[in-house]
Parts: structure tokens; sequence; C-alpha cells
């Protein structure tokens, strides 16, 4: 009895199709996910990140509007305040001139009196000279009233002045108030905008290593490493400049990071599974800041993905 060989058949025509045909509704079910995922994440990122951006950029300008305002009241303040100062130098000056004038007439009286005293003798003469002073004193009475009333009139404006100044350090005084309250609202709105960076740079993160993880199951290690030295960069930045309170978590994303890359090319299925860690990190967020109070309301947690089981290159 003679021994017979039996060769492998190879797979007929029709298997053929029906492979080619599973492997195409397995790409479209691939596509459409991808599609649906887009569809949905979209809305969602620009309702929760571009929005607020907006929003913030439109009070800036309005804080910046109101700090023009004011300093254009605090300059129309200042001339008014310059343009009394100069009125009330100028009537100085003319009241100045007065008495000048008033002190030569005393002069004058004194010179008059001390010829007097010299011609007692000649008393008829000194007569007409007692009416011209008599008349020069009437004059010098009436010049007094004037400046009796010029006195009033300068006290006045001084008080005048003084509420005025009054006045201008209260302007000050709001003026510095609202000056504080437009840095405090810079200094929030600052805050908010590092906030906004700091996530939308998170989801980079989550999204560089979902796929690499898809880069990984394929095969594709150069892809998944560029991928994960991204991510890894991004992470690295963010504990840099994160509050003291967010680094632990950071350093500990970018230690798992690190592992992936190490274990790339020996061992896919460790890598597979530290990124799988670094992306349950991402997922549960960054720890709030001690003493805050944590609020879930319009956060939208991102459904972890399975890790698929990466094919070993032979």
């Amino acid at each position: 009895m003679s021994a017979q060989t039996t060769e492998p058949q190879e797979p007929s025509f029709w298997n053929k199709l029906w492979r080619i045909f599973w492997t195409l509704i397995v790409i479209v079910f691939v596509v459409g996910l991808i599609a649906a995922g887009v569809y949905f994440v979209a809305p969602f990122v620009y309702q929760e990140y571009v929005e607020p951006v907006q929003e913030h950029s439109f009070q800036l300008d309005l804080l910046a509007e109101q700090a023009q305002q004011i300093d254009k009241r605090h300059t129309e303040r200042m001339d008014s305040l310059a343009d009394r100062l100069q009125e009330l130098e100028l009537q100085g000056d003319s009241y100045k001139s007065g008495f000048a004038s008033f002190e030569g007439r005393l002069n004058q009286v004194e010179t008059v009196q001390s010829d007097q005293a010299d011609s007692i003798d000649a008393l008829l003469p000194l007569q007409a000279a007692v009416g011209d002073l008599e008349t020069q004193l009437s004059g010098m009475q009436s010049d007094l009233d004037d400046l009796q009333i010029a006195r009033r009139t300068i006290e006045a404006q001084v008080a005048e002045l003084q509420e005025g100044q009054s006045d201008f350090e209260q302007a000050q005084v709001e003026t510095a108030a609202d000056l504080e309250e437009i840095q405090a609202g810079m200094d929030l709105l600052t805050e908010q905008t590092g906030q906004v960076t700091r996530e939308l740079q998170l989801l980079k993160v989550m999204e560089l290593i979902t796929r690499a993880r898809y880069n990984l199951v394929d095969g594709n290690f150069t892809l998944s490493r560029a991928d994960m030295i991204s991510a890894r960069d991004i992470t690295a930045g963010l504990q840099a400049q994160a509050p003291p309170h967010q680094e632990e978590t950071l350093a500990e994303i970018t230690s798992r990071l690190d592992t992936s890359l190490a274990n790339l090319a020996g061992s896919p299925l460790s890598a597979a599974d530290q990124l799988e860690a670094a992306w349950q990190l991402l997922v549960q967020g960054l720890p709030a800041e001690p003493g805050e109070t944590e609020t879930t309301e319009g956060t939208v947690t991102p459904t972890p993905t399975p890790t698929p089981t990466p094919t070993p290159t032979p």
C-alpha cells in the first residue's frame, strides 16, 4: 500500500470573496464610528471651549472701554481745576497792584503829616492841605471798601477752590477703586483663560493617546511612537506651568508615557497597558485646589476606549 501525500487545498474564489466582503464591512463600521464621534464631539468642544474664550474677549474689551472713559473724566476734571487756578492767580495779581497803590497813598499821608509838624505856624495854608488830605482820605476809604469787597470775593473763590479740591480728591479715590476693580477682573479673566488653555491641551493629549493606541493595534509603531512623544511633550510642558496641587498627577501621566515609550519595541502589550493607565488618569481629570468646591455641572467625562490587544510585529 503506497503512502499518499495530501497537499493543502487553496481557498476557493467564493471564500476569498466572502473574506473581502467581511473586511469591507468592518472598515465601513470603523469609519462610521469615527465619523459619529467627530459629529457628536465637535459641537461639545465648540460650546465648552470656543464660546467661553469669545465671551472672555468681549469682557476684556468692555473693561478697556470703561478704563478709557474713567481716564477721560479724570483729564477733564484736571483741566477745569487748572483753569480755575489760573483765574485766581490773575485776580491775585490785580489785588497786589491795588495794595501797592494803597501803600503809596499811605506814604503820602505820612509825608503830609510830617510837613504839618514842621509848619504849624503856617495854619491857613495847612487847612487847605488838610482839606486835600480829607478828600484823599475819602478816596482812600473808598479804595479800602473796594479792597474789602475784593477780599471777600477772594475768600469766596478760595472756598470754592477748596471745595473743588475736595471733589478732585474724591474723584481720585473713585478712580483708584475703579482701577482696582478692573485689575481684579483682568486677573480673573487671565486665570480663566489659562484654565481653558490647560483643558484644551489635556484634550489634545487624550486624542494623541487614543491615536497612538490605534496605531499600536495596527502594528504601526512609528506613528504610535510619534503620537506618544507629542503627548509626553505636552504633559511635560503643562507640568512645568501647573499649580503645585496638579504637578503630581501630571508627573504620573508623563511617567506612564515615558514607560510606554521604553516598552514599545520590546513589549507592546506593556506599552498598551501604560497608555491605558495614562488615559484613565486624564479621564479622572486634574485635582482641584484644596479648599475649593468641585462642580461637575456642565462637565462631560469622555468615555474611556477599551485597549485593544496590539499585534506584535514578527
